[in-house]
């Protein structure tokens, strides 16, 4: 089986072990049962807090200059913070190498770590990809994501074939604060199904019981845990009652080198 087929499920779609440690043999057993696995202590301690370090400054930074007049983000930066709180690393880059160059060697170095860490749990021909790489701050449950793929949603499809998402919570995930809810093994049937045309890729409830069935996984995570999926898996942001409470997250999609 190849690194990439990893992440396409059996015909198992039993419930997924709360914990999966880091180990490769139980990381390629869970994933290749479920489409999706989790990593406890993916990141180390200083690691993890060098990449918080990194985001929080980050986001100090764009609340600073945001509304700057003239502008001195760029458009993008700009529009995806002040549109959903997220961040796009791709055009990061480029803002923190004039104005904070520290800061872009600090995220140089947690992204060098990431890429380590990951092909330890598959093979040396993944990197991380900075333009479908972001950080995602949840302060309401109007922002929740509904049902969708990254293949069709973040267009990844466009550009590659093979791509897993390790999404890193920079907060406790689960019970509080809000984790995913993915669909186990969702991403062999996704895989055969035709996009949504359009620019909404999301899947309505009613959709996702009647086409794809299948048991749902909220994964409990605390910083430095990864919940790794690849681009055809279904989920969403867990539903919450509360809309008082505000959860960081970092999506870090690596991509086949070969």
């Amino acid at each position: 089986m190849s690194p990439a087929q990893a992440l396409i499920p059996s015909a198992i779609w039993g419930a997924m072990p709360e914990i999966c440690t880091a180990e490769q043999a139980d990381f390629r057993t869970a994933s290749q049962r479920d489409g999706t696995a989790k990593v406890t202590a993916f990141l180390s301690p200083d690691e993890l807090g060098e990449l918080r370090s990194a985001v929080d400054a980050t986001y100090d930074l764009l609340r600073q200059h945001a509304d700057d007049d003239p502008p001195t983000l760029t458009g993008y930066l700009a529009d995806h913070y002040k549109r959903w709180d997220g961040i796009w690393i791709k055009e990061l880059r480029g803002y923190l190498e004039r104005v904070r160059p520290d800061l872009l060697a600090q995220f140089d170095r947690v992204i060098a770590a990431a890429e380590r860490r990951f092909r330890e749990l598959f093979d040396q021909n993944w990197r991380l990809e900075p333009n479908f790489t972001f950080v995602r701050r949840h302060r309401s449950t109007r922002k929740y994501l509904p049902w969708h793929i990254d293949a069709d949603a973040a267009g990844i499809i466009n550009a590659t074939d093979y791509c897993i998402n390790t999404w890193l919570p920079l907060d406790p995930v689960g019970d509080v604060l809000p984790s995913l809810e993915l669909i186990l093994g969702s991403n062999k049937a996704m895989r055969n199904i035709p996009s949504v045309e359009g620019s909404e890729k999301s899947r309505p409830d009613d959709w996702v019981k009647s086409n794809i069935g299948g048991e749902s996984w909220i994964p409990h995570a605390v910083p430095g845990d990864a919940i790794l999926f690849d681009h055809w898996t279904l989920h969403r942001t867990q539903r919450m009652l509360r809309d008082d409470v505000m959860r960081t997250s970092c999506e870090f999609r690596f991509v086949r080198t070969s």
